[in-house]
């Protein structure tokens, strides 16, 4: 019957807001079957605003209409849609399912009287069976997208954490954010939050718009300039048009500019360290580009991921410890209540803050582990600080610090008189830690009578004072923190399994700083900051053959040993500048003759691997058998390292 009656069938997939499409199915009498896909439609999907096809999402009913006189309407921007005016009339059939409209199927006909009231029965059957099979197909379709968003935002993360400078991050936003986001130019701003600034920190265009100067890059704003303060204080993506930006009172010049340049929609959002905001992501884009719903929470999530990485570049850009001949000049980075303590830029550091800002969001248990001395409780901190408990104060216990005959009434109080000195009722940290997060560090050192009542605390959330009687709930977050390796403790009985594996739901393992020494002339100039402030020195600055010897010592004690080492060098130093140092003898394990050669760089141990991947694929980059399937990246990631390390065919042979 269709083939009789109709010229041409279409189907038209509605996005949920039902006012752009996803899908376009054709079949003509000159194509028997042709598909237009989400992405293939200009950036993400055709917008139906302003069209005749507009009036298609309202339908409940079928409908039959009549359209010789919209030939002289063709649709200039919306190209797949010029087949509408081909034909002289069309039969409109909705599919209707409980959440509403989910598409258009219509029936095209040359002819004018084809479709009548008469013959609509078999065509609302069909449409009502096409319903149906259109909803399964669209909870195929977007489970599978979800599936890929979260691979892509996951992989997006994984490739911030190796960014070390503003190219790494170029790179990785070409290459990943590209994936996300089909919008066309990308701009980062950075505050300047002494002057109360911002400007270009950023900025990747897919067009030639920018490479003339123009008021977007070539000048620093106010934050409080009639559009950006508004965009730093939102924790949402907010939506601009800019047609209606340029109507306010108080316009900045380079919205205007962006306005001329055919830039028409702006979507932005905050980028935040803690509290404090440290500049804007933007996505531009022209009317038809604009961020689907599930996209807009992508971008809440890259923000937060995007946020980190900038805050380190800043920092790192700002306290940029090269070694001069005679002196290094020391600076403070930049801290917050949010995470206090954490210095570095290091590519361990920075995996660290960002598993501090995924672990910090959940309520699980977390287990921090690592040497003596490499700021565990710092670390532990800092995932309070940023989680949802953070209006109430961290309880911590040492489980070493305490004799064993005391732990249990530290951790879950006693009743007045439960035992000789029990005078009072004591409150243990459990309750105290009600509703927050209780540090228990050293959770090694705990004998097992009490792993078994800690076990059994973790997993029932209620506790009994010693003595009592009554049954006590709590909602605690548990952070524990070891330098012992707990497996061999478990084989040597002395740690139960049943806890280890209740404790060990996010593992957090801390470097050694020996594993970070990039890091130390950062931390030292910050404890020369902090103890010189402490006891009123004029310390300012580090010789350079310090900080080399500092770089080259083993460092057994971490962290805490290098503070002890910078604050008695402090308190010893008469003059401005911390001359010699002494360091202790012992300087770690021998080194071998292989340990003691030079140090290959992590861009020459990269560069040394892709080439030999290459040399073992013969070349070939892209493809089965490529070095990029065997490096598990991406092709065009493949090749913006290969231009970045500058390696030539002529290498691989």
């Amino acid at each position: 019957m269709t083939a009789q009656l109709a010229d041409a069938v279409s189907l038209i997939v509605y996005d949920r807001d039902a006012v752009r499409i996803r899908e376009l199915f054709l079949m003509t009498e000159q194509a028997h079957f042709k598909r237009t896909n989400y992405h293939d439609l200009p950036l993400g999907g055709l917008s139906l605003s302003g069209t005749e096809v507009a009036n298609l999402t309202t339908l409940t009913q079928p409908v039959i209409t009549n359209a010789p006189h919209s030939r002289d309407r063709l649709y200039k921007e919306d190209a797949p849609l010029h087949f509408f005016t081909a034909y002289a009339q069309q039969l409109h059939l909705p599919l209707l399912y409980k959440k509403g409209l989910i598409g258009t199927l219509t029936l095209h006909s040359r002819r004018l009287d084809t479709f009548s009231a008469d013959n609509l029965p078999p065509f609302v059957m069909l449409s009502s069976q096409l319903s149906m099979a259109m909803q399964l197909h669209l909870a195929d379709e977007e489970a599978k997208l979800v599936e890929e968003e979260r691979n892509l935002l996951i992989a997006l993360g994984n490739a911030l954490t190796k960014v070390s400078n503003r190219n790494d991050l170029a790179d990785v936003l070409q290459d990943q954010f590209r994936r996300l986001f089909f919008m066309g130019d990308i701009v980062i701003c950075v505050n300047d939050n002494e002057k109360q600034t911002h400007s270009i920190f950023l900025l990747l265009s897919e067009t030639d718009r920018f490479l003339t100067a123009s008021p977007v890059t070539s000048a620093a704003y106010p934050i409080d300039d009639g559009f950006y303060k508004q965009v730093q204080t939102e924790k949402n993506v907010r939506l601009y048009n800019i047609e209606e930006l340029i109507r306010r009172k108080k316009v900045p010049d380079y919205i205007r500019d962006l306005f001329d340049k055919g830039i028409q929609q702006i979507a932005g959002i905050s980028l935040r360290a803690g509290d404090i905001g440290i500049g804007a992501l933007f996505i531009l884009g022209d009317r038809n580009q604009r961020l689907t719903p599930r996209q807009t929470i992508a971008m809440r999530v890259v923000s937060v991921l995007l946020s980190l990485t900038i805050a380190n570049l800043l920092a790192k850009e700002k306290y940029s410890y090269q070694l001069p001949a005679t002196a290094c000049a020391y600076g403070t980075p930049a801290l917050t209540r949010k995470n206090a303590g954490m210095i570095g830029t290091s590519p361990a550091m920075l995996r660290i803050t960002q598993l501090i800002s995924q672990v910090a969001a959940v309520d699980s248990t977390i287990l921090i582990l690592g040497e003596t001395g490499t700021g565990k409780e710092l670390v532990a901190k800092a995932i309070h600080d940023n989680s949802t408990r953070r209006n109430k104060s961290m309880v911590k216990v040492n489980c070493a610090a305490l004799p064993a005959n005391l732990i249990e009434s530290e951790l879950f109080g006693h009743e007045k008189g439960s035992f000789t000195d029990a005078i009072d009722r004591k409150i243990g940290k459990f309750e105290m830690a009600n509703n927050s997060t209780l540090f228990l560090d050293e959770i090694g050192e705990l004998p097992l009578d009490l792993q078994v009542k800690l076990l059994s605390v973790l997993q029932e959330k209620e506790i009994e004072r010693i003595g009592g009687k009554e049954v006590i709930p709590v909602d605690v977050r548990i952070i524990a923190a070891t330098n012992r390796c707990l497996q061999k403790e478990m084989l040597a009985g002395r740690f139960r399994k049943d806890l280890f594996y209740r404790l060990n739901v996010l593992p957090l393992t801390l470097p050694p700083l020996r594993e970070r020494k990039e890091d130390i002339p950062a931390l030292a100039a910050h404890f020369i900051h902090k103890y010189a402030r402490k006891t009123g020195s004029k310390v300012m600055d580090i010789s350079s053959s310090v900080l080399q010897d500092l770089m080259a010592y083993h460092w057994p004690g971490n962290i805490r040993e290098l503070e002890h080492l910078i604050e008695r060098n402090i308190l010893l130093t008469r003059d401005q500048h911390v001359m010699t140092i002494d360091l202790p003898s012992d300087n770690g394990p021998k080194k071998g003759p292989q340990e003691g050669a030079r140090i290959k760089t992590l861009e020459e141990v990269e560069r040394d691997h892709i080439l030999t991947i290459l040399k073992k694929c013969k070349g070939k980059v892209a493809g089965a058998g490529g070095a990029a399937r065997l490096l598990n990246i991406p092709t065009t990631t493949l090749h913006s390292k290969i231009r970045r390390l500058g390696i030539k065919k002529g290498f691989l042979s």
